[in-house]
């Protein structure tokens, strides 16, 4: 609808929806702190989220996208996956689905 409305206009996906989703892949990274295992990973992830999450609002999309498949593939790889990994893993594969699917649209933030 936009490109019918101002065709000109350049299309920019709205900073405040990608960081709500940011904060559902964060708040899954804590919640795996809670398995026996887990202490180092919940840290590595929660991380690598933050570092996605400095790296978009930065304008580096590429790397953004890197760090969350570096998550989504851990998941992936867990045998018995428990609920946690599992959000954790449909949280990290939600957001790169939407940046990948919307890289055209995502600009330098911090400028």
């Amino acid at each position: 609808m936009q490109f019918e409305v101002a065709p000109k206009a350049e299309h920019v996906l709205d900073w405040f929806h990608i960081a709500m989703r940011f904060e559902h892949l964060l708040d899954a990274t804590q919640a795996i702190r809670k398995l026996a295992m887990a202490t180092h990973v919940s840290t590595w992830a929660h991380d690598l989220a933050t570092r996605a999450k400095w790296a978009l609002w930065n304008g580096q999309a590429d790397k953004t996208l890197r760090h969350l498949e570096a998550i989504r593939s851990w998941t992936a790889s867990e045998r018995q996956p428990t609920l946690e990994v599992r959000k954790l893993r449909k949280c990290a594969t939600d957001l790169l689905r939407y940046l990948g699917a919307n890289q055209d649209s995502l600009p330098n933030y911090g400028e």
